[in-house]
């Protein structure tokens, strides 16, 4: 039978990987809101204007 050790990740580096991913998709809902904005805007300047 075979097997392969792994050691695992430091606790430092899972928290580094969690925090990045959490900063991507904060920035990600942030850009969403930030086009939905501009799109309601487009729209609602079309229609008054």
């Amino acid at each position: 039978m075979d097997s392969t050790l792994t050691s695992p990740r430091p606790a430092g580096e899972a928290r580094s990987l969690h925090r990045a991913r959490r900063a991507a998709w904060g920035s990600f809902a942030g850009a969403v809101v930030d086009w939905y904005d501009f799109l309601l805007y487009g729209i609602t300047a079309a229609l008054v204007f």
